[in-house]
């Protein structure tokens, strides 16, 4: 067996990639997830995919997916035929590696909830453990808004990289400038949107963002602190979908990382059903390795 690590993905492993990922969702029953944007639109120089190869064959594939500077995602699958001949723990030790050299201190990984078997004990196995739930709701039919307060939407342009990083920063946190980089590079992307929601005093008051592939997926949605609980989110979400299914789009999807129940109520409320459900489990690189002065 070969094991290949790549800063991207070119187009002849991304096909062999896919193969196995298609061959693990038909035998196990539900798809392993992976952020297919990411991995074909690399840019970072640093190791993100590592895959196990039989002679010609692809067989096991983990790819790393860093959103923030202390925290990666982590998403893996391995073939039926080669599980539980340690590919898994193999991958991940190059990866971790390579994370820890990054300055990467937490890991999370998924694992679908329909699997309740391979997934927690090779997960169990590295010394990682579960801590939250994530769950995908989609829509594909909007009736309409419904009861909520009058908003308007409009496509936010580069002019906008200023006040979208202050709502980003009075949402989620995080450093100001980093976040207007972050937030110029994907106004720049073709393929995502990003809105912003204005009451009828042409206040802006909350914001999301909309990736368009084969599904589209609503990511970055907040509404600003002085508007919250006024039915304003619900308004954004079901009229941003409705604009979205309008456009021959056949799904829309947002993500939630939250077990909080008025927020799962939002989404329901809106128009959004639940889909697909993941687990996530953590790895503390910084724990694993703060006696280490050196890696070999």
């Amino acid at each position: 067996m070969k094991l290949v690590k790549a800063t991207q993905l070119d187009q002849v492993a991304l096909s062999e990639v896919h193969h196995l990922v298609d061959l693990v969702a038909k035998h196990d029953g539900f798809a392993p997830k992976f952020y297919w944007y990411s991995t074909e639109n690399r840019r970072n120089e640093e190791f993100s995919d590592f895959l196990f190869y039989t002679q010609s064959q692809c067989v096991a594939y983990l790819a790393i997916y860093q959103f923030t500077d202390d925290e990666v995602e982590v998403c893996a699958v391995v073939h039926p035929k080669f599980r539980r001949k340690g590919l898994f723990t193999r991958l991940w030790l190059d990866a971790s590696l390579e994370l820890y050299q990054r300055g990467v201190s937490k890991a999370i990984f998924n694992q679908h909830a329909h699997d309740h078997d391979n997934a927690p004990k090779s997960l169990k196995g590295i010394g990682a453990r579960y801590f939250r739930s994530e769950y995908l709701y989609c829509c594909d039919k909007m009736d309409g808004v419904t009861g909520s307060p009058e908003i308007t939407l409009r496509l936010a342009h580069q002019d906008d990289v200023d006040l979208i990083s202050r709502m980003d920063l009075a949402c989620f946190g995080g450093d100001q400038s980093e976040l207007r980089e972050r937030i110029h590079e994907l106004l720049e992307e073709s393929d995502r949107s990003i809105y912003l929601a204005q009451d009828s005093e042409h206040n802006i008051v909350g914001k999301v963002h909309a990736l368009c592939q084969e599904r589209v997926i609503l990511h970055d949605f907040c509404v600003l602190p002085d508007y919250q609980s006024q039915g304003y989110g619900k308004a954004i979400l079901q009229q941003v979908t409705t604009l979205l299914l309008a456009e021959g789009n056949h799904s829309v999807c947002i993500e939630t990382t939250s077990d909080d129940y008025q927020i799962n109520k939002l989404y329901q409320s809106s128009g959004f059903v639940l889909a697909d459900q993941y687990r996530q489990w953590i790895f503390q690189l910084a724990e694993v390795y703060q006696h280490h002065s050196t890696v070999h």
